[in-house]
């Protein structure tokens, strides 16, 4: 009974690290709070709460730099409203993101991997 019950206490421990953390990014006019974040492959980042007229798209470093909108083949994209980015996906490293209705406003911000 006590080998069982330490099994199953592994096993919820292991769990609750499983899905990592939630990074909650918010806005402030038009601005991402935070604006840089850094995360753990299997985090998630909570983007649900940045306004209904404002979206999350991946972007080039080179386009992010220009405050620019265009999106990055194959980077994320999160319409308007936001959502949940679950990070697992994505490499290691920089990733450039936009707000793409407000990019030449300077919206815009990063997660680091």
């Amino acid at each position: 009974m006590m080998k069982k019950a330490l099994i199953i206490v592994i096993m919820m421990a292991a769990a609750g690290t499983a899905f990592g953390t939630v990074h909650t990014v918010n806005t402030s006019g038009k601005t991402f709070v935070p604006m840089n974040i850094t995360v753990l492959s299997g985090d998630t980042v909570d983007f649900s709460s940045i306004g209904s007229n404002h979206n999350v798209v991946e972007v080039s470093q080179n386009t992010w730099n220009a405050n620019q909108a265009t999106p990055l083949s194959g980077g994320f994209s999160l319409g308007l409203g936001g959502g949940l980015l679950m990070t697992a996906g994505l490499s290691q490293g920089t990733h450039y993101y936009v707000c793409q209705p407000h990019a030449d406003d300077e919206m815009k911000g990063t997660i680091v991997v």
